[in-house]
């Protein structure tokens, strides 16, 4: 029994080990060996269609269509806004601006932002399709930027940067949004980014699928890889910038999570294509340990502790390593304490930020295994 719980630990440990230490430094080393593909930039910049699903969003949407009609490439530009039976005044503030590059269409009753995205993309007239959410803002130029890397057939889609702005608060979340925009760019360079964001990303409107409408699914991950079915690229365009407030409060930015946790086990099946290593190279390598490892790195954090605490062991080793694995927590613990006072230590914030994660993440995989996945969400407060 104790060699079962010894194995079961150096597995985890292993696990953890190469999703949040050894891959990192890996695509880091492999991108700066590893030539960037030139960029063959568009010459004239085609019709573009901005999809943008909105619901009770009166608090930021007229700015929101204010920034995108204050685009370099507003003449070439169709906003279409489609609102999932929104209850407040969004889609009055929508109709104000009576613009013909604007374009509303309101579900009969709340149906999820993949319904939203389906009605948008079958509405659209343009080639290239661009995402967006409602409380993001674009650089002037953010829109030209993106659509510019379409001078080659090889690239299928494009990712922008996602700039966190902390509300003084959640200096966290900037950061975790810091260490993903590290890796989706260093994974562009060797080859294509493993999945957008959701606040600013582009594809070939001919390479959309419609997505799953009848449960929670990360609509920006499948969306965006789906180029790659056709053996097309999804790159990452640093300077097309996109902005957004970090998360007022903990408890909306925690369910938020639980959200996502949720989708991305549902959306496990829709992206199984990656794992053929034959077909997308790199990408494989980038969705097993950026993605499937990370989704599933909570059971491997429960099986590190339990497995710890239960080895009848008389080696240093393992007691050294569950003391090092309480006080992590502990610290997770203190940092939330001191979050709830309105305090912010960096290294405290950052450990109970991880734990957070994990936990919203293993709460949305509990969630996904019960059928509890309702395709609808709410704005979280920013």
């Amino acid at each position: 029994m104790d060699n079962i719980l010894k194995i079961t630990f150096l597995v985890s440990a292993t696990v953890i080990f190469l999703t949040y230490i050894f891959y990192p430094i890996f695509i880091f080393f492999l991108s700066r060996i590893k030539p960037s593909p030139s960029p063959n930039y568009l010459q004239e910049v085609p019709g573009v269609s901005v999809i943008l699903p909105v619901y009770n969003e009166e608090s930021v949407v007229r700015r929101r269509l204010e920034n995108l009609l204050d685009q370099t490439l507003f003449s070439k530009l169709e906003i279409i806004v489609v609102s999932d039976a929104s209850k407040d005044r969004t889609d009055e503030i929508v109709k104000s601006f009576n613009d013909s590059r604007i374009k509303l269409f309101r579900l009969d009753r709340r149906s999820g932002k993949a319904a939203c995205i389906n009605t948008g993309v079958e509405q659209s007239s343009n080639e290239i399709l661009i995402f967006t959410d409602a409380n993001t803002e674009f650089e002037s130029d953010a829109i030209e930027k993106l659509v510019r890397n379409y001078g080659t057939f090889e690239v299928g889609g494009v990712c922008g940067y996602l700039e966190i702005k902390p509300s003084g608060k959640q200096k966290a979340e900037s950061g975790y949004w810091k260490f993903e925009r590290f890796l989706k760019e260093r994974e562009g360079k060797l080859s294509s980014v493993c999945g957008a964001n959701g606040a600013i990303y582009s594809i070939r409107k001919e390479y959309f699928k419609p997505l799953p409408s009848n449960k929670n699914v990360l609509d920006d991950f499948i969306t965006s890889l789906q180029p790659l079915r056709f053996g097309k690229r999804l790159i990452f365009e640093r300077e097309a910038m996109a902005r957004e407030e970090a998360s007022v409060t903990i408890s909306g930015e925690y369910r938020r999570k639980i959200r996502i946790g949720n989708a991305d086990f549902n959306s496990i099946k829709e992206v199984l294509f990656l794992l053929n290593i034959f077909k997308c190279s790199w990408v494989s390598v980038f969705f097993v340990f950026h993605k499937l490892l990370r989704w599933f790195a909570p059971v491997f954090l429960l099986m590190l502790y339990f497995s710890n605490l239960f080895i009848n062991s008389i080696f240093l080793f393992f007691n050294i390593t569950f003391i090092i694995q309480i006080l992590f927590y502990l610290s997770g613990f203190i940092g939330w304490l001191f979050l709830r006072k309105g305090k912010y230590p960096p290294v405290l914030t950052a450990v109970t930020y991880f734990c957070i994660m994990n936990v919203s993440l293993l709460t949305g995989m509990l969630n996904w295994l019960t059928g509890d996945s309702k395709p609808y969400w709410e704005p979280v407060r920013r």
